[in-house]
């Protein structure tokens, strides 16, 4: 890396050590081309579970469409059990 770029990111860095979210995520680029990102914990926990969501949908979408479902009575019914 070379040292104006190394002192940019070190600025860039420090400018946000202290707080708590980054107001944009911080992409990294080698040669013009992006290779790392930097992202604020709480922005990628969000992502996290934003992600686990849209798996469960897709998972009950296809069960969906393979015919696994039942009414709401017969669910219902169930949950009396």
């Amino acid at each position: 890396m070379a040292a104006a770029s190394k002192d940019i990111w070190t600025t860039r860095c420090k400018r946000y050590v202290n707080r708590d979210v980054l107001p944009e995520p911080i992409i990294i680029a080698q040669n013009g081309e992006a290779k790392m990102l930097v992202m604020g914990i709480v922005e990628y926990e969000k992502q996290q579970e934003t992600r686990a969501l849209l798996k469960l949908l897709a998972l009950r979408r296809r069960e969906f469409k393979a015919g696994k479902f039942s009414n709401a009575e017969n669910f219902l019914a169930e949950m009396d059990d």
